[in-house]
């Protein structure tokens, strides 16, 4: 063969290496299997949170992670600056139409969202929301590129852009084209929370949502226009087509090492090499995987059982603002009713057989505790009662906002007792199913008994 018969022949594997391309589907692989995976294990981590949440009732919203499904009301008017819709939450873009070689989008050049706090409210009562750097999911949007009616609606949103030749000038005059987009929720719309709370920051009694509260996930706040099944699907459908994704991207990456190999005609990345390679790669892929999954497993269970140990404290809270209430209770009835010595007594034994502990109580504590939990209802009953039999007592100012406040404490004692109920329900749920069954023994759980009053104890 002539020397120059050999050189045409090498010719062109040196043209196709030269190429600025060959590494592009490696790369689009690599960010397929990368961003996939990171978007799969986050949408799956929140669609657990959700799962293994039970949710509160607003007035029973606790420190931590809370999860309370509402119609929203904002504190004070507000009003959404592009349609002047009245909600409790809104996100205003200012966007610019940037021309490109495949076509066009809009690149956001201002935004600014509501921070004014709101009200979820359910049956129960309220609790407040400070939005401020939540993530929210929206029910309602317009786009509007009218240019005068994004000029009007620049000039109501603090730092938006405005002409050159003032906030007065024509929109006619910014270089390029302009639109504006507004998501909102609007007042009375069914909102789903779930999030960290902390103490009000106004003084107030209770607790509120917000970014930087105790229990939240990564200062994280999700508020999602609708209930918990459509938090759900949301973050279901977002997991899968991370995880789909980053498939793609793995089972992508030895052919494009297989492509490269090839336009480089390197033999190193050739023939039975390749697969070596491949087959090493998946099979650490899968390890790591492996062993995340492991622990996810084994940090889940921890998590439902911390939950429930929480969820049986709540409930010595409540018992004792309770108790609280009636000491003073009682004094003001003695002083009116002195000869219902019987009942005054009873309701002091109730008293002093409540008692509880930060973590689950065994079966033999929960048995104890239902009994006394039972009798304490029972006592503060008749105590009620004893404000019909008397009307002096009836007519009495501080028993009046006393009985008030007892309704209202035995209401949340309740709350707490059914939230108990639900986290020993999550954990029951993750302890007898697959593959968390496996792991249960390194979790111990003094008992997986709900915590009910019998008849014989309120009777």
């Amino acid at each position: 063969m002539s020397p120059l018969v050999a050189v045409a022949a090498v010719a062109p594997p040196q043209v196709l290496a030269s190429s600025e391309w060959e590494f592009l589907p490696l790369v689009v692989c690599a960010f397929l299997f990368v961003g996939g995976l990171w978007l799969g294990l986050v949408w799956w981590r929140r669609r657990w949170a959700i799962i293994d949440t039970p949710t509160s009732k607003a007035a029973a919203a606790f420190l931590g992670r809370c999860e309370v499904t509402g119609v929203v009301q904002p504190v004070g008017p507000v009003v959404s600056p592009l349609t002047g819709a009245a909600c409790a939450l809104w996100r205003f873009e200012v966007q610019e139409r940037i021309v490109t070689r495949n076509g066009h989008s809009w690149e956001t050049r201002h935004q600014a969202t509501s921070i004014v706090p709101f009200w979820i409210t359910d049956d129960s009562g309220s609790v407040l929301v400070q939005p401020g750097g939540a993530d929210v999911t929206w029910s309602q949007s317009s786009i509007e590129e009218n240019p005068e009616v994004v000029l009007a609606a620049l000039h109501q949103v603090a730092g938006a852009p405005v002409p050159a030749e003032g906030p007065d000038g024509p929109i006619a005059s910014w270089p390029g084209t302009w639109r504006v987009s507004e998501h909102w929720i609007g007042q009375g719309e069914q909102v789903f929370a779930i999030g960290g709370t902390r103490m009000r920051e106004d003084g107030a009694v209770g607790v509120e949502f917000a970014t930087t509260a105790q229990g939240a996930d990564n200062g994280e706040l999700v508020l999602i226009a609708g209930d918990e099944e459509k938090a759900l699907g949301q973050a279901g459908c977002s997991a899968w087509g991370g995880l789909t994704a980053a498939v793609l991207g793995a089972a992508g990456l030895p052919w494009s090492v297989g492509l490269i190999a090839t336009l480089e005609a390197d033999a190193r990345w050739q023939g039975s090499t390749l697969g070596l390679w491949s087959a090493s790669l998946a099979g650490g892929l899968l390890l790591v995987l492996w062993v995340m999954w492991l622990a996810r497993v084994y940090n889940r269970l921890v998590t439902v059982r911390h939950q429930a140990e929480q969820a049986w404290a709540l409930i010595e809270v409540a018992t004792q603002r309770r108790t609280a209430t009636i000491e003073p209770l009682v004094a003001v009835v003695r002083g009116y009713a002195a000869h219902e010595l019987d009942t005054l007594e009873l309701i002091g034994r109730a008293r002093s057989t409540l008692t509880g502990g930060s973590r689950m109580p065994t079966s033999a504590q929960l048995a104890e505790a239902s009994r006394a939990q039972g009798a304490a209802a029972v006592a503060d009953r008749r105590l009620l009662e004893l404000g019909e039999a008397y009307p002096q007592l009836k007519a009495d100012q501080v028993f009046l906002r006393l009985s008030g406040e007892l309704r209202r404490q035995e209401n949340l004692v309740a709350y707490a007792r059914g939230y108990y109920n639900d986290a020993v329900e999550v954990l029951r749920t993750r302890r007898g199913t697959f593959p968390y069954v496996f792991f249960a023994p390194l979790v111990r759980t003094p008992t997986f008994e709900y915590f009910e009053l019998t008849e014989a104890t309120t009777g």
